[in-house]
């Protein structure tokens, strides 16, 4: 039987940040018979949140905390469930390799490198390390596997970003950034012996998707999501007009991150720039292919 453990991880902003624009404090049960729990507060500033919003998990279920800003684009910080979260191997690349703190670069997928953490007895936090786009092309969406490796087991989360829907790179090839992971992770039965990061997916304004075949699905079907939720609020304008499309853009009880980024696009199009650019915005994304 596995020891039960708390994590608290809190995932803050500054004016450099590409991922986890909210902040985060899980509560994690190894022993999976008390879910996650999960709760957000939006990052306040430069680049602030339009919305916040919470996904808890369950056992079976992943859970994410989004920041959805005004063009649409999301910035999540994604916990696997409890299944998955605890006990999830660490990379090959990374077993051999030593210290405490470990980037994983692939070829072909931006590069991390100057990875700085604060440790403490009773955990890790007050992280930095710094994003490298060596590639010929934009960085249009990325996914971040975070493992940390502790007496207990290793807990895996991943951070992602996706602009897509805005249609705009993240960071413009050729190109580096500097981003902080300001976090605490405790955990109980023993200390954080060793951090691993590793960029799992990376894709290109030009069009390439590299990485783990499975995390490309993941985005695949998170766009699939958002092509929908453009195609009901267009039903919901031929039905019922202007004020019938208005009124689908307010927030159902059980939205997905996928609904939350078009309802806040188009709302922010709405506002700004009338019906017709609503509609047009509708129009491109539509004829956009999604596998």
């Amino acid at each position: 039987m596995r020891t039960l453990c708390i994590v608290y991880l809190l995932v803050l902003a500054s004016s450099f940040r590409l991922l986890a624009d909210c902040s985060a404090e899980v509560d994690c049960y190894t022993l999976c018979n008390t879910p996650f729990y999960l709760s957000c507060k939006c990052y306040t500033g430069q680049k602030k949140c339009k919305e916040c919003t919470c996904h808890s998990p369950g056992c079976s279920e992943m859970g994410s905390c989004c920041c959805t800003r005004q063009d649409g684009s999301q910035n999540c910080t994604q916990l696997d469930a409890c299944g998955s979260g605890w006990g999830a191997p660490l990379p090959a690349e990374a077993q051999a390799a030593a210290g405490s703190v470990v980037a994983v670069n692939r070829p072909g997928l931006p590069e991390l490198s100057r990875l700085n953490f604060t440790w403490s007895e009773t955990g890790v936090g007050s992280g930095a390390y710094t994003i490298r786009n060596a590639s010929g092309s934009g960085l249009v969406a990325i996914e971040i596997l975070w493992y940390f490796e502790t007496s207990a087991g290793v807990l895996r989360l991943a951070t992602w970003a996706d602009n897509w829907i805005a249609g705009t790179p993240f960071l413009p090839a050729a190109l580096e950034m500097q981003d902080t992971f300001d976090a605490y992770v405790g955990v109980k039965s023993g200390a954080v012996r060793r951090i691993v990061a590793m960029v799992s997916y990376a894709e290109y304004q030009d069009g390439r998707k590299l990485g783990d075949a499975e995390r490309a699905s993941f985005f695949d079907q998170r766009r699939r999501q958002i092509r929908d939720a453009y195609m009901k609020l267009r039903t919901a304008f031929n039905s019922g007009g202007a004020e019938g499309f208005a009124a689908a853009l307010s927030p159902g009880p059980r939205q997905t991150p996928a609904e939350q980024a078009a309802k806040t696009r188009l709302g922010q199009i709405l506002r700004d720039e009338g019906i017709e650019a609503a509609l047009a915005e509708i129009a491109r994304v539509l004829s956009r292919p999604v596998k």
